[in-house]
């Protein structure tokens, strides 16, 4: 059995190895003046002891920290167009064509026909502007685009260049009316004169017209307003 003296001593090595480690520093109550609870921390249980990093120096940054970009997003699927929402109101009034009417697109037609063939007497591009059925309601002339032709050549309309002048114009639907001064030459008078045409898919189609002799007047003059 060991001694009395020899336990003793084993002791003593003991207590002297423990309070010689470097954990053994921190043991203990803190110094005098230095605020309580701010000691270093322990070590994390089970870290081996006195191997613990040491807390940075007050004021020293901070362990810089590192976020990995995250991916990009997959691109949106692309989106169809909604379908267009039905028309409301009741459906548009066709011409005898089948073909919605153009008042405006109608009136500028007639006034390159006012110009071009009643006034400058050419009959180039009378395809463009009369049907070749075209229906005339005068009681002096045939129907058919031909009719026009020889009118404005050789008949009634023909002769020199004249100045024909639009008064008015009005238009409602496929049909198109024109007051006009209208001189002609071979009658030795001017007129004025109502023309009535009807459009189908932006050609004339059918004629109507009035006429007064402006100059020749069959009886004495009442009215003092002027004719246009």
């Amino acid at each position: 059995m060991m001694s009395k003296i020899s336990i003793a001593l084993f002791a003593a090595v003991v207590v002297c190895q423990v309070y010689a480690s470097p954990e053994a520093q921190n043991w203990g109550p803190p110094p005098f003046g230095a605020p309580r609870g701010f000691g270093p921390p322990p070590p994390p249980f089970g870290a081996p002891r006195g191997f613990a990093p040491p807390p940075p120096p007050f004021g020293a940054p901070g362990p810089s920290l590192h976020f990995s970009p995250l991916p990009p997003s997959p691109p949106s699927p692309p989106t169809r167009p909604s379908p267009p929402s039905p028309p409301t109101g009741p459906p548009p009034v066709l011409d005898a064509g089948g073909c919605i009417p153009n008042p405006a697109a109608n009136e500028a037609l007639l006034r390159k026909v006012y110009s071009e063939v009643f006034s400058q007497k050419n009959v180039s591009n009378i395809d463009k502007y009369y049907a070749l059925n075209h229906i005339e309601h005068n009681p002096f002339d045939r129907d058919g685009r031909d009719q026009v032709v020889e009118l404005v050549t050789t008949g009634t309309l023909g002769g020199p260049p004249v100045n024909v002048e639009i008064q008015r114009m009005i238009s409602a639907g496929d049909f198109v009316w024109v007051h006009s001064k209208f001189p002609i030459t071979r009658l030795g008078s001017v007129f004025a004169i109502v023309d009535i045409f009807r459009f189908e898919c932006g050609i004339i189609h059918e004629h109507w017209d009035v006429l007064q002799d402006t100059i020749n007047l069959p009886g004495p003059v009442v009215s003092t307003h002027p004719f246009f």
